[in-house]
């Protein structure tokens, strides 16, 4: 289990365990955000970082490379 920190829609700090992501794309519904996680629980969470900058965390928490 991986956690990585984000930063929510409104500035504030968002903790994500990595093994709940089950999708990372460009967000255009959330205010703030620049992308948005689906995660297992059926839930999602808008962040500030963009979707490359949330692959690249993803990817060194896990040490797994980013898929292109």
């Amino acid at each position: 289990m991986a956690w990585i920190k984000l930063t929510g829609p409104r500035g504030t700090p968002v903790y994500v365990n990595t093994d709940q992501v089950t999708c990372v794309r460009p967000d255009t519904r959330i205010s703030g955000a620049k992308a948005e996680l689906d995660l297992s629980s059926g839930t999602f969470q808008g962040v500030q970082e963009d979707v490359a900058q949330v692959m690249q965390a993803i990817a060194a928490a896990t040490k797994t490379t980013v898929p292109l």
